[in-house]
């Protein structure tokens, strides 16, 4: 397997399990977040104040690349880390709240499934 599908794989399985109770422990707040995307990327991101970061001080981040978001039990994995996130979502257009957060889990649903396939592909041609 490649170095590329083997991260990939982990971070798959690390979404599928969960953060471990030392992941959560260790996990940064995400607060007045927001998901982003940029014209020149193809994946999407959190953006929000952050605290409790184990490399970057207190103040407003964009995350590395998205893979989940759990809106029951306020986390998010990104190809980094596990993120806590606070109920202080900020939207788009306040009007569609909700619509955006459906859209933003429903993507990275569409997001794993589609490398979850990548990497049976690459498994079958090795």
């Amino acid at each position: 397997m490649t170095p590329n599908a083997l991260w990939m794989s982990s971070i798959l399985k690390s979404v599928e399990n969960g953060p471990s109770k030392i992941e959560l422990d260790e996990a940064p707040v995400l607060d007045q977040w927001s998901n982003v995307s940029f014209p020149d990327e193809d994946v999407m991101r959190l953006s929000g104040i952050v605290v409790g970061h184990p490399t970057i001080c207190d103040r407003t981040l964009t995350t590395s690349p998205l893979f989940a978001v759990d809106l029951g039990a306020g986390l998010a994995r990104t190809r980094s880390r596990w993120y806590r996130l606070t109920s202080n979502f900020v939207p788009a257009n306040e009007d569609e709240k909700e619509a955006e957060l459906d859209a933003l889990v429903a993507a990275l649903n569409v997001l794993r499934t589609s490398l979850r396939i990548q990497l049976n592909d690459q498994m079958e041609v090795e």
